[in-house]
């Protein structure tokens, strides 16, 4: 499991939740009432790569103490407000750019090309998505300029970055393993 993998355990764990459990009830629900549901989210692992490999050395290094702070901030999460968890998340978007681009500005595109792809679908009369809180107004900014939605490429968003030259993610590596032992040790 990559160090992504883990955070979503520590998250989900310190949360005391299933990870994305509102979904498969989602579609339990859906299934029930005869809807066709429609799977319109990146997969996981190409949103994980795009963002790895995309991340600058200083993200990573500012990064290292953000997996035990995403934990802290996870449990609140639930408790908060719309309007907290944006600015929350906007706070975290100026920190981590390239995380922020791939972990929630691309996905909001990829789900809402996804949801007018079905709604343009002539079969369809009504379209229900469940997406994150944290997606909500980007995905709407997106649907209500729709010509601006068209001419960006799905397939874009689904091709993984070549690896950065072997010298630097080794580096990162080292200097994120080291961050995170030292971490370790201090809690």
């Amino acid at each position: 499991m990559g160090w992504m993998g883990w955070m979503d355990q520590l998250t989900s764990r310190e949360r005391k939740i299933v990870p994305d459990s509102e979904f498969r009830i989602a579609y339990e629900e859906a299934i029930k009432y005869g809807g066709k549901v429609v799977l319109g989210d990146r997969p996981a692992e190409v949103t994980k790569k795009r963002a790895w490999r995309k991340m600058t050395l200083s993200e990573i290094i500012k990064g290292l103490p953000s997996p035990f702070l995403l934990a802290k901030w996870s449990k609140e999460v639930e408790k908060m407000d719309l309007d907290t968890e944006n600015r929350n998340t906007q706070e975290l978007s100026k920190r981590f750019p390239t995380w922020a681009e791939a972990f929630i500005h691309e996905r909001d595109i990829f789900m809402a090309k996804g949801i007018l792809n079905v709604a343009k679908n002539k079969k369809s009369s009504r379209v229900v998505a469940v997406v994150g809180r944290v997606h909500l107004e980007g995905i709407k900014k997106h649907l209500q300029h729709q010509e601006r939605l068209s001419d960006l490429s799905v397939d874009d968003l689904l091709t993984i970055p070549p690896p950065k030259n072997t010298a630097k993610i080794i580096t990162t590596i080292g200097v994120f393993m080291a961050g995170v032992a030292i971490i370790w040790k201090c809690l």
